[in-house]
């Protein structure tokens, strides 16, 4: 992933000497700018703000992006930006930040959603104190509310689970879209953001299903969408024994 010093999300700011904490003190916490394209650089600041109000509350002492950069170098942070987020390499390349944890992350943009990545490191070993991802509907503008809720768990050590979607279906071939954007056939198991997600459901010969389905951050919501045959039509996937006839039920079956 390319590097640019300030398309990056800045998770906190430094904080002045003696400032007091919100929350219990949890020890130094050094926080670098979250990688992503410079076309993201608007949004990343808006989003700093909110990152950094939670690291006070949350009771660390933070060394913010600015004060973390003058550490470890340019060159550094160009290493730390091709480690795609991986807890020993960021703390390999990090090394001049000292101890206490790293707080890093990542922001991209695709045809309709946002992704967001974050890793809390421990420099001290290398391992990854906790981790997180969120996945948001562009229009859905939930970016900041969904950003916001990822915050304190990860600060606080645990990890996220991430949100999915596992769709089925009795009838083969089915094809689903989500929020409008098509998925292909199911069965399949997706990654969402949390919230409420509209899902159309169809094949030929079957009558196609809207319906709305909420999902709670965290889970894993399992879902069966099965179709209603049309009248007088015959499932393709089955075997027909026959052409069907007024006497058949809107199933597909026929009275002898």
């Amino acid at each position: 992933m390319r590097f640019h010093r300030s398309m990056a999300l800045a998770l906190g700011v430094a904080l002045a000497p003696g400032a007091a904490h919100a929350g219990p003190h949890r020890g130094e916490l050094a926080v670098l700018n979250l990688f992503g394209p410079m076309s993201l650089l608007g949004l990343s600041g808006l989003l700093a703000q909110h990152a950094t109000r939670a690291a006070a509350e949350a009771g660390y002492a933070v060394t913010g992006p600015d004060a973390a950069e003058a550490k470890v170098g340019r060159e550094a942070l160009k290493k730390l930006a091709e480690c795609d987020l991986k807890p020993a390499c960021l703390a390999a390349n990090a090394s001049a930040l000292g101890g206490g944890r790293l707080l890093a992350g990542a922001l991209v943009r695709g045809p309709d959603h946002y992704a967001v990545r974050l890793v809390l490191v421990d420099l001290a070993t290398g391992a990854a104190v906790a981790s997180g991802q969120r996945q948001v509907l562009i229009a859905s503008r939930q970016l900041d509310a969904q950003f916001d809720a990822m915050l304190p768990d990860l600060l606080a050590g645990k990890s996220l689970a991430p949100t999915r979607l596992a769709l089925t279906s009795p009838q083969k071939h089915v094809r689903v879209s989500l929020d409008d954007r098509p998925l292909g056939e199911l069965p399949l198991t997706i990654e969402v953001s949390p919230g409420r997600h509209e899902l159309r459901v169809e094949k030929p010969a079957f009558v196609s299903t809207d319906r709305f389905v909420d999902v709670a951050a965290g889970t894993t919501t399992a879902l069966a969408l099965p179709l209603t045959l049309l009248p007088h039509h015959v499932d393709p996937d089955a075997a027909a024994a026959g052409p069907i006839d007024a006497g058949c039920a809107s199933d597909g079956g026929c009275e002898p």
